[in-house]
């Protein structure tokens, strides 16, 4: 059985599943795109995105989960933000990732989710059934690559799968951001895919599992996601009434460099909040 098809059987299975919670690989350049600060803190990464020029400035935190665990011989999947109009977002999970059968398995993100829920009667309780009818997923697989794929109903897009050899014994920081109906993702800091192309319009977030043994399990941590703006800013620039000191970083504490004199203007690339709760500029220079 090929890969592609092993991965649009799981996710039938994946549409098809009873719940009661509520086109080829684009090979990164010579030089990876990689975030140097990639660690389960959010706000650095936020700002990881916005300095490489990812991002714009202004994330809207989506949702957060602290811990949620998957196991066995099923398909299963958690629904999250039902309502999110936003079809531009960045999501995230450490993933803990313990496949023990010899058949495919995975686990990861899916953004763009829809989902349809039927109530029936049977045998004099109201049964609920949930199934997600489309969304765009990435994650880890059995073999250790990265994947991503499309399903909207019956259809699939291809397949992009990179081969890097994730380490399973260890945890896995998976990032994935879809931006202007484009999907990167990276893994444990560096960009695995990129340019992969998105059709799917605004929808829910899920975390997603497909396991082939009772032994099989997932654990996310740190799950959460962000909304970004529809238009990428092309560029935002600051600019003070009086002279104000620049510093090495987003505190009093840090050196001053230099000084931003009235009426200058200088290009912002990001922000964040200090210490002191004021919000501090990082500066294209």
């Amino acid at each position: 059985m090929s890969k592609l098809w092993q991965y649009l059987c799981i996710g039938m299975r994946l549409i098809s599943t009873v719940s009661v919670l509520a086109q080829e690989v684009t090979e990164p350049d010579d030089a990876p795109l990689r975030l140097d600060n990639y660690t389960a803190d959010e706000s650095s990464l936020l700002l990881q995105l916005e300095i490489l020029g990812l991002i714009p400035s202004g994330a809207q935190g989506l949702f957060n989960q602290s811990n949620l665990n998957f196991g066995g011989d099923d398909a299963q999947f958690s629904n999250f933000a039902l309502d999110n109009d936003a079809s531009n977002l960045v999501m995230g999970a450490v993933l803990n990732f313990v496949p023990q059968s010899d058949e495919l398995e995975f686990c990861g993100l899916a953004a763009h989710a829809q989902r349809d829920e039927r109530n029936r009667l049977e045998e004099g309780s109201n049964i609920t059934t949930i199934r997600l009818n489309a969304y765009t997923a990435t994650g880890i697989d059995s073999d250790g690559n990265i994947f991503a794929y499309e399903i909207n109903g019956d259809e699939s897009s291809e397949l992009a799968l990179a081969e890097v050899d994730v380490d399973l014994n260890q945890a896995v920081y998976l990032l994935m951001l879809v931006i202007d109906d484009e999907l990167t993702v990276f893994a444990n800091g560096e960009a695995v895919i990129s340019d992969y192309p998105v059709s799917l319009p605004a929808g829910s977030v899920a975390f997603l599992y497909s396991g082939m043994d009772t032994e099989s399990t997932c654990q996310a941590e740190t799950l959460f996601a962000y909304t970004i703006a529809e238009e990428l800013v092309a560029a935002c620039h600051v600019s003070t009434d009086t002279v104000i000191n620049r510093r090495s970083g987003p505190s009093t504490d840090f050196a001053r460099v230099t000084q931003l004199q009235a009426g200058e203007e200088l290009e912002a690339v990001g922000q964040t909040i200090g210490t002191d709760g004021f919000v501090w500029w990082y500066l294209a220079d």
